[in-house]
């Protein structure tokens, strides 16, 4: 046998669906027919403005994303073209450093030279004062 359903059932029923609308900030009327449908509307247009404020947010965090890859990658791009230009520099500043080490090399000779030559002079005058100066 079926379940009869009794008043308090109905009145039940009844408050739940009070309960939905003053909860949604509508009073309960004895006229309008349709308040429990009003407030599903409300229900289901707030949750399409969630469901695109959602979308929306997605979306903006997809383009932080693309534009902080970008950034990445740009510094990343300019950390080597740095490296790159410091190598040239330290390249240069070796190339520098022999030439240099070459020049010091070269002036140490002659330098060498003139001192044997200059001690040959004072060798060729003799006296005590040669003596000294070697």
């Amino acid at each position: 046998m079926p379940t009869v359903i009794g008043a308090y059932w109905y009145h039940m029923i009844t408050e739940e669906f009070m309960a939905v609308i003053e909860q949604a900030g509508l009073e309960p009327s004895l006229t309008n027919l349709h308040q429990l449908a009003d407030v599903f509307a409300d229900f289901k247009t707030r949750a399409a403005g969630a469901e695109a404020y959602k979308e929306a947010a997605e979306a903006a965090a997809t383009r932080a994303e693309t534009a902080a890859t970008g950034v990445v990658t740009e510094t990343a791009s300019k950390i080597q073209e740095i490296d790159a230009e410091g190598d040239k520099q330290v390249k240069a500043v070796q190339d520098a450093g022999s030439t240099v080490s070459s020049d010091i090399e070269a002036g140490k000779t002659a330098l060498q030279s003139k001192l044997t030559e200059l001690i040959a002079q004072l060798d060729a005058e003799g006296g005590t004062e040669a003596a000294y100066v070697k």
